[in-house]
């Protein structure tokens, strides 16, 4: 058996059945009359009694052998874990979720920034381009849609509403670069992504040459990430150049913009950008998710479903050890876990009431 190490897998597991390499059963409320049933019942303790080392230790083992090759996403052992789990699923009985299949296929992408393609515009006859006066500082983003809306200026401490910031672009102005690393800069910054902003800019004060400014940039910009399914909803996160930003509002719009306050906002009347965060396609590839649906037994409950996962992938292979070993087997992370979730399939429908 190779390694099972600490290396953590590239996806992480939740809920959602969509964008990550899942294994899940989803229990429901089914359609027949309604029964009621207390954990110290003995039927529990007969469908719990289902769950034995011995299964548990045959599932891990068939997840985390070698011939997986550590199931990387994507792969094709990966695959091969998906087919597996899936005819586990059809042989305990529980119901395909994804019309006759057990699997749902997702796209990956693997992307960096096309500087190129990277502008920002405010109507007038400058646009700023990257990598000289834009950037990505956490990388690009997951698609290349033009986006257009209004300008919010907005301190690194502060609470704007959410109908604020909807439509807009929101430049997060600081001191100087090191003010956007702060605990209070992450906290609005993770705000501002899940909100209904177009796209949210870091501008800092402390104005750079183009020459610090892309020390400082390239890296991060040009960086790869991988992409995965449909994320069409996600706010980037840029940062652009004082000068460059100096360009494109003059410089009174500019310093009324830059004399917002830690905890305070202005937008900026009359004044609207575009963007765009141009995309290069390193690859493109899919790779599974797995569900099995168990219904349940309360009519009035029959549209609403609990969701038991765990992730089915790990790293793959590696650099070999001293050993010469170089498969990560990921025994527990997360063959163990992927186990588990079939271990609960098989007591739940071992109940003689869903």
């Amino acid at each position: 058996m190779g390694r099972s190490g600490p290396r953590m897998s590239r996806m992480s597991s939740g809920v959602m059945l969509a964008y990550v390499a899942v294994a899940g059963v989803l229990v429901g409320c089914g359609e027949a009359s309604p029964a009621v049933v207390h954990s110290d019942a003995p039927e529990v303790n007969e469908a719990a009694a289902t769950i034995t080392p011995a299964d548990m230790a045959r599932r891990i083992g068939v997840l985390a052998h070698d011939s997986m090759r550590g199931r990387a996403t994507p792969s094709p052992e990966l695959d091969a874990a998906s087919r597996w789990i899936g005819e586990e699923f059809a042989a305990l009985g529980l119901e395909a979720p994804f019309g006759a299949s057990y699997e749902q296929r997702y796209a990956i992408r693997t992307v960096t920034a096309d500087t190129e393609t990277t502008w920002l515009t405010a109507g007038g006859a400058d646009t700023l381009q990257s990598p000289d006066d834009l950037g990505l500082p956490f990388g690009p983003a997951s698609d290349d849609r033009v986006r257009e809306g209004g300008v919010i200026f907005v301190g690194t401490k502060a609470e704007v509403a959410a109908d604020a910031l909807a439509g807009k672009h929101v430049l997060v102005v600081g001191d100087a670069p090191s003010a956007f690393r702060t605990q209070d800069a992450f906290t609005l910054l993770g705000r501002l992504r899940t909100s209904q902003a177009v796209a949210v800019w870091l501008v800092s004060r402390t104005g750079q040459s183009v020459e610090a400014w892309r020390r400082a940039n390239d890296l991060q910009t040009m960086q790869a990430r991988t992409v995965v399914g449909d994320q069409p909803n996600e706010v980037p996160v840029l940062s652009v150049r004082l000068a460059g930003l100096q360009r494109v509002l003059g410089q009174g719009v500019l310093e009324a913009g830059l004399a917002v306050g830690e905890v305070a906002s202005i937008e900026l009347p009359d004044v609207r950008f575009a963007t765009r965060t141009g995309l290069s396609v390193i690859s493109s590839d899919e790779a599974p998710n797995v569900a099995g649906v168990l219904a349940g037994s309360d009519p009035e409950l029959a549209d609403e479903y609990v969701v038991y996962s765990a992730h089915m992938d790990h790293v793959g292979v590696g650099r070999p050890d001293a050993s010469g070993d170089s498969i990560f087997n990921g025994a527990d992370d997360d063959a163990s876990g992927t186990a588990a979730v079939l271990e609960i399939a098989e007591a739940f429908i071992a109940m003689p009431t869903p």
